[in-house]
């Protein structure tokens, strides 16, 4: 069982939005094995929250990602493009991002040359349009059969 100081040294970093020093207090924190189970698991969560917290960009990324998924429920495609012209994400995510975009605006041609690609570098973004709604209406059209055969 940790002493109390070391506890309440813990979430003091995290309070005081020390984060670091609260990432390695909740890392001593755990490395007792003989912590309760409820113990444990509230020092995992707020040992995972302050690593997210260390890590803003990443926090930042999924908030973004979100974004392009409002603005394309929207129909705001101008605006979702915008926020993926703004990530740091690799080449095929864009292009499977914006085959999506442009399946939505009725121009398959460029969707089809857009996802064809993202599945050339990925070929998981094959089992994503193959789940999309997005895509829903047009995989089994001829140019769409490609994604099939990249998950068989």
């Amino acid at each position: 069982m940790p002493d109390k100081k070391t506890v309440n040294h813990a979430f003091k970093f995290y309070h005081e939005r020390k984060f670091e020093k609260a990432a390695e207090a909740f890392g001593k924190l755990l490395a007792d094995d003989s912590l309760p189970i409820w113990q444990r698991t509230r020092f995992e969560q707020f040992h995972k929250i302050v690593k997210d917290f260390q890590n803003p960009a990443e926090e930042q990324e999924a908030a973004s990602l979100k974004m392009v998924s409002y603005h394309l429920n929207r129909q705001e495609f101008d605006k979702a493009e915008a926020v993926i012209e703004n990530l740091s994400i690799s080449e095929d995510a864009r292009q499977y991002l914006l085959a999506e975009i442009r399946i939505e605006q009725g121009k398959k041609h460029e969707a089809v040359n857009l996802l064809q690609r993202a599945v050339d570098k990925n070929e998981d973004n094959a089992g994503y349009a193959l789940n999309s709604p997005s895509f829903a209406e047009v995989l089994k059209e001829d140019e769409f059969l490609f994604l099939r055969s990249e998950i068989i």
